[in-house]
């Protein structure tokens, strides 16, 4: 079995690079960072553990040199010795796949290394092609608009929903729903099931409590809150494609548009807001025009091979994903406050009030923290930096504090 080749950037313990090989790595020991971007050019690297505290802001410049680079399979760890969930965060943020609290040992490392290499795709599923543009922006074709990108909802396919999706939009929509209206709906399919519990003990929803029983985790969300949750679910499931380069862009949007919904909700309850639930929905689906645009998209190129044109699909994202997002929430019955937030979340409407600008504020603002640690295959030309949205919202720093520590929870897998 081949050993996974690990680029060390330490300064003199010979002692680290030792126990990694233990493991079952080859190491190789790099004292100076300007080495690290042709060494990795070179060779065929699985991992660069490297000190994230080089003095001059060197280690952060250099994980960003390394993501600029787009190496296939190369993996970042950092060494740091930050201690709050705000800069670890930040680390994880800058494109580290895992970091280490210093002072650590090669054995530490070499654990933190094995199980990033058990959390890699299959070595039978096809790689992903590329996402780089099939020609220079210059020369796209951006005169006519393609079929997925039309806000006509006849114009092309969309993906078929689960048959318990018409009791989901019942519930959200209706207050009066009885009490056990989400765990039948629950019960009926152990997918939704499972994330029912999952969601009743992450730390966004989590009480004092572990759930292990379904009915008390539906107890403990509410109908309400369980209903968003499984719209997580169905939708999740439904915007997917077997084309592995579609499948991993849908995956990637749909867990920020989840994450962005978490956030939302968990801000817009910390300040004590009436209608968090339906800002939860609202923040969840106000970029379905974006999924639905990439489903599509992928539909039309079924059976092709080579490479995405992100430039192209992006142009026509950031152009026409608000109209085709309103014409989705129409025909699909959302609720009303999401067809507006689909159809106008990056600029103000027409009449926009405080309440209107403050719920949009709250969506874009917890859309820019679910980019940055979800990430994004399609370039946008909108702001990603959430500190404007999150200024407004005037977040006292204990609850800043606390949101990063839940969004450390989330980019470690356990939110």
């Amino acid at each position: 079995m081949d050993r996974p080749l690990v680029l060390l950037i330490v300064d003199d313990d010979q002692d680290l690079v030792e126990e990694v090989e233990a493991a079952g790595f080859t190491a190789r020991r790099v004292r100076d960072p300007a080495e690290v971007p042709p060494a990795v050019a070179s060779a065929t690297l699985a991992f660069v553990v490297m000190d994230y505290d080089l003095p001059g802001g060197v280690g952060p410049a250099l994980v960003q040199r390394l993501q600029a680079m787009r190496v296939p399979g190369l993996r970042i760890v950092a060494l740091t010795e930050v201690q709050t969930a705000k800069a670890l965060l930040r680390v994880f943020r800058m494109g580290a796949a895992d970091a280490i609290l210093k002072p650590t040992s090669g054995t530490e490392i070499a654990l933190v290394l094995q199980r990033l290499r058990g959390s890699e795709p299959d070595a039978r599923s096809p790689e992903p092609a590329p996402l780089v543009p099939l020609r220079p922006p210059s020369r796209l074709n951006l005169r006519v608009r393609p079929k997925w990108a039309s806000p006509t909802m006849d114009d092309a396919p969309l993906p078929i929903l689960h048959p318990r999706m018409e009791e989901v939009r019942a519930v959200l929509v209706n207050l009066e729903t009885k009490a056990d209206a989400i765990v039948q709906i629950a019960e009926s399919d152990p997918t939704l099931a499972s994330r029912v519990l999952r969601a009743a003990n992450s730390g966004f929803f989590r009480g004092t409590r572990t759930y292990t029983n379904l009915r008390d985790a539906c107890v403990r969300l509410g109908n309400r809150q369980g209903a968003g949750v499984l719209l997580e679910a169905i939708l999740g499931e439904a915007f997917r494609s077997p084309d592995p380069r579609f499948g991993t862009l849908l995956g990637v949007h749909w867990g920020t548009a989840v994450l962005t919904a978490r956030v939302a909700r968990w801000i817009s309850h910390s300040m004590g807001a009436r209608q968090v639930e339906e800002y939860y929905v609202a923040a969840l689906l106000h970029n379905i025009g974006e999924m639905v645009m990439l489903w599509r998209l992928a539909a039309s190129r079924a059976g092709e091979t080579g490479s995405i044109a992100v430039e192209e699909a992006g142009y026509w994202i950031d152009e026409a994903h608000e109209a085709v997002g309103a014409a989705y929430a129409t025909k699909q019955r959302l609720p009303p406050l999401v067809g507006i937030l689909a159809g106008n979340h990056h600029s103000a409407r027409s009449g926009e009030g405080v309440y209107d600008r403050g719920l949009r504020v709250l969506i874009l603002g917890s859309w820019c923290l679910a980019r940055q640690v979800v990430g994004d295959g399609v370039p946008t030309r909108f702001p990603l930096d959430p500190e404007p949205y999150l200024a407004e919202l005037r977040l006292t720093p204990e609850r800043r504090d606390a949101l990063d520590r839940l969004l450390l929870e989330w980019r470690k897998g356990e939110g």
